[in-house]
């Protein structure tokens, strides 16, 4: 579970994270957000599973984040921290959908509890009704940006669906219709690119570099670098020794 914290001061911001203990809840902390601004872009960029902000925040408040994650069914939990203790804003908060709203002083207690709760919510087939509730367009971005993260790893379908907390099949059908091609083949281009720039400015052999993309039959990565760039690995390194000699 990430946790993105947002105040426009960075004590506070420390204090939060000092007083969540979030690390040995076996969570991750971003780093903070400064602004509202800030905040409402990472959360739509970055779609952590829980945001902490303060309520009253330059550009756009707390209670303007809520809304916007509401509005646009972003699968993010809102805690706002207030030093209103006025009810109309507590109300305005829970019609904007924030799971929690705690007044300053900030208490480790209130806090740590507020967090478990939204962490128990935040399991098993609650979370998954959730992210396939959250538009397309979004599921697809969350899954890119962990691609885009760990391609050098061994990743596939299965471990960007367990990420994106949906089954593999409904991630592979709502990457398939926003962007026309599979997350396999996504993985498998980032890997080829990879592949070029290895064979451009290392002394690997292709075997070497295959199998440091994961690919272990060298025959299968050549075959799949021939379809990206209409020629095998060994032609496309002769061919940029031969235009560096020229």
């Amino acid at each position: 579970m990430r946790v993105l914290i947002a105040d426009d001061e960075e004590r506070i911001c420390e204090l939060i994270q000092f007083l969540g203990d979030f690390q040995e809840e076996g969570m991750e902390c971003l780093p903070f957000a400064k602004t509202g601004k800030e905040a409402l872009e990472r959360v739509e960029k970055e779609l952590p599973e829980l945001l902490i902000t303060d309520i009253k925040m330059p550009v756009f408040s707390g209670l303007d984040i809520a809304k916007e994650i509401a509005r646009k069914k972003l699968p993010t939990k809102v805690i706002i921290i207030s030093a209103y203790s006025d009810f109309s804003y507590a109300k305005e908060g829970i019609q904007a959908g924030v799971s929690d709203y705690l007044l300053k002083p900030i208490k480790k207690k209130e806090l740590q509890e507020s967090v478990r709760k939204i962490k128990e919510e935040l399991t098993g087939p609650s979370l998954e009704t959730m992210m396939k509730d959250m538009p397309c367009s979004h599921l697809v971005s969350l899954s890119k940006k962990y691609i885009d993260r760990h391609f050098e790893e061994n990743i596939g379908l299965e471990e960007v669906a367990e990420y994106c907390k949906v089954s593999a099949s409904y991630l592979s059908t709502q990457f398939k219709k926003e962007l026309s091609l599979g997350v396999n083949k996504y993985i498998s281009g980032l890997r080829m690119e990879r592949a070029k720039l290895l064979l451009a400015e290392t002394n690997l052999s292709i075997t070497e570099i295959a199998s440091q993309l994961f690919y272990y039959d060298t025959k299968y990565f050549s075959k799949c670098f021939f379809e990206k760039m209409g020629m095998n690995p060994k032609d496309y390194r002769n061919s940029l020794h031969e235009n560096r000699s020229e």
